[in-house]
């Protein structure tokens, strides 16, 4: 081998050692620029991740709460209307107690009621607890009259 030929052929290697080092480098700046991208998703990934978990955490504490509230209110509305029956039905007891009273305080003097002093509490009574009871039932202001 000639000397000529034996630079040329250092030269060869030298230009391909080089080349491959280029070619080495690029496959690694590569591989970097993928790890990198990669990474980049990953953390875009995971900050969606938290995103999303925030919202849906977020989304229920908010149903939690309308549930809550409907519930307060159907509560409430249910609270009222009790109330406002239990004062019916306190006025229409009065009525009925008003009525059975008038009703005992107009009879005929000549009735056993009347006649009787001892059974007037008994009879008024029992008149009371059916005016009640009638009332009740029936939903209704009881109007008694007694014919004179």
């Amino acid at each position: 081998m000639t000397t000529s030929s034996a630079v040329a052929l250092s030269h060869l290697v030298a230009r391909e050692q080089t080349q491959l080092a280029k070619d080495l480098e690029d496959a690694a700046n590569l591989k970097a620029s993928k790890l990198l991208q990669a990474r980049e998703r990953r953390q875009r990934a995971e900050y969606q991740r938290v995103i999303n978990r925030t919202r849906n955490i977020a989304y229920q504490a908010a149903a939690h709460a309308r549930r809550l509230q409907h519930r307060r209110q159907v509560q409430n509305d249910r609270e009222q209307r009790l109330k406002r029956e239990a004062l019916e039905w306190k006025i229409r007891l009065q009525a009925n107690l008003a009525s059975v009273e008038k009703l005992i305080h107009d009879m005929p003097s000549s009735s056993v009621i009347k006649a009787y002093g001892r059974l007037h509490l008994i009879w008024l009574m029992l008149l009371k607890v059916f005016a009640c009871l009638s009332g009740f039932l029936s939903r209704r202001v009881l109007t008694i009259s007694f014919p004179t």
